[in-house]
């Protein structure tokens, strides 16, 4: 016998995966830490996070996701702990490596002003 092959991987082969009890829970995309901070996966969608949180953050063909919104504004990958402030949204950088951004808090901050 070279391998075992269950009715479950015969179906994910077909259907895609299949999320079972058993299955590690992949962390949170989007965790809302309170009514202003949010902490996101860089892959997050713009459309998304502006849709979730009226953010307003500007769509471009440039990029994506909200790691690409972030790496454009600076025009480098980011070290962790570094921040940008787009109007009154702060961004911080909870976790990078040398290719890509990870994972970013969002903060909006009234107090900030919001320049036309």
């Amino acid at each position: 016998v070279v391998g075992l092959v269950t009715m479950e991987d015969i179906l994910e082969e077909i259907v895609g995966d299949i999320e079972d009890e058993y299955d590690k829970a992949q962390e949170e995309e989007i965790k809302q830490i309170n009514p202003g901070t949010v902490d996101v996966d860089a892959r997050v969608h713009i459309d998304d996070l502006n849709e979730q949180f009226s953010f307003a953050l500007p769509e471009d063909d440039d990029y994506e996701t909200v790691g690409g919104f972030v790496f454009t504004q600076l025009g480098k990958i980011p070290l962790q702990g570094e921040t940008l402030t787009w109007q009154n949204i702060r961004f911080t950088i909870l976790e990078a490596d040398k290719r890509r951004l990870i994972k970013l808090r969002i903060e909006k901050d009234e107090t900030i002003p919001v320049s036309a």
